[in-house]
């Protein structure tokens, strides 16, 4: 019985680590991220930066401002939590 791709799982952790990664580090240096940027941020097709994007929505850990001219230009923030946890897991790091 398979249980899935290996590749897969790999994907659906990595594709929304690297979105993760490109908006704090932006969001750091005072930037702001819309969707149209993360698939240049992140190395990735559109579609995948867009589908790790969209699951971390669902999952609470990043929010999308909508807009209604274009959804493209839709800006992406990470929520106060996530940015915490990275916040922590860089000053540990740097101990």
């Amino acid at each position: 019985m398979a249980y899935g791709n290996a590749q897969n799982v790999e994907d659906s952790l990595v594709e929304p680590a690297a979105v993760v990664r490109a908006i704090y580090q932006r969001e750091r240096a005072g930037v702001s991220t819309n969707l149209r940027q993360l698939h240049t941020l992140t190395e990735m097709p559109q579609t995948k930066a867009l589908r790790a994007v969209s699951g971390l929505e669902r999952s609470g850990f990043a929010n999308i401002e909508s807009n209604m001219h274009d959804a493209l230009e839709s800006v992406v923030t990470l929520n106060d939590e996530m940015r915490a946890a990275l916040d922590r897991a860089i000053a540990r790091d740097a101990a």
